[in-house]
């Protein structure tokens, strides 16, 4: 093997490595910032005016007088 492709395939294992480094930092300030993270303010609902309830109506109780027979 000649000098210039061994030069080669050290440059390419070169190139690999820090790929590999720099990806698992990455990794790792991921994780890290998402467990230091202060927890944001809870959202505050709006309050419903009215609670929504069950209405029985006459088609429902149409339906309710099919399930009996």
């Amino acid at each position: 093997m000649r000098k210039s492709e061994q030069k080669q395939r050290q440059g390419r294992r070169e190139f690999l490595r820090k790929v590999a480094v720099a990806g698992g930092s990455a990794a790792v300030v991921a994780a890290a910032s998402k467990t230091v993270a202060a927890p944001a303010e809870p959202e505050t609902k709006p309050a419903a005016a009215k609670p929504v309830s069950y209405a029985e109506s006459e088609h429902v109780r149409a339906y309710y007088r099919t399930c009996r027979s």
